[in-house]
């Protein structure tokens, strides 16, 4: 499985790392730190999976999504965030987000978020095969 990780955060991208190496054997992640940098990513590889993060340091998240939307339509797009707004989460859904996690460092929310990754993985190899 391909996955992009959008992030600014050094720290989070590693957490985000961790949880995905712990749920998958050899997944091939790519990290993007702005909306640039994700955006060439996706011009030049298919990507499964997108992991956004809303606040970003030059951009939104907001212009993230919809610029995946555009240059990956089918990809699915999960939004890692801190913002603990329900307008975030509604207006990351309403731009084209299949789903939101909200960081936390409670052992639920990796197993919430380990849950939709393998989601993500069956439905990548049904349509694969």
């Amino acid at each position: 499985m391909r996955i992009l990780i959008l992030d600014g955060d050094m720290d989070e991208c590693q957490n985000t790392i961790n949880i995905i190496y712990k749920t998958f054997w050899n997944p091939d992640i790519r990290i993007a730190h702005s909306v640039m940098e994700a955006k060439e990513v996706l011009e030049s590889t298919s990507v499964d999976l997108v992991l956004v993060e809303i606040k970003l340091p030059c951009h939104n998240g907001y212009r993230a999504i919809k610029m995946i939307r555009t240059f990956a339509p089918n990809t699915h797009i999960a939004v890692l965030t801190s913002s603990k707004f329900g307008i975030d989460c509604y207006l990351a859904l309403s731009l084209g987000a299949d789903d939101i996690f909200i960081k936390s460092t409670r052992p639920g929310n990796s197993l919430s978020l380990i849950g939709y990754l393998k989601k993500v993985e069956s439905n990548v190899s049904v349509h694969a095969g």
